[in-house]
């Protein structure tokens, strides 16, 4: 079955920092993804969301 079409984002939490002189990585990560397909005469879908964290 090939996916019709989908998408995704995320958001980066945390003091992340990115200058000349540190490179602080964010700590945490969230988002969510979807994609469906209409292959025939019936529709599927799939979604869900993620999320990680630094320790």
């Amino acid at each position: 079955m090939a996916w019709t079409a989908g998408e995704w984002n995320l958001q980066f939490y945390g003091a992340g920092d990115d200058t000349a002189t540190t490179r602080v990585a964010p700590t945490g990560v969230a988002g969510n993804f979807r994609a469906y397909t209409n292959a025939g005469s019936v529709n599927k879908g799939v979604v869900g969301a993620f999320g990680a964290e630094q320790d």
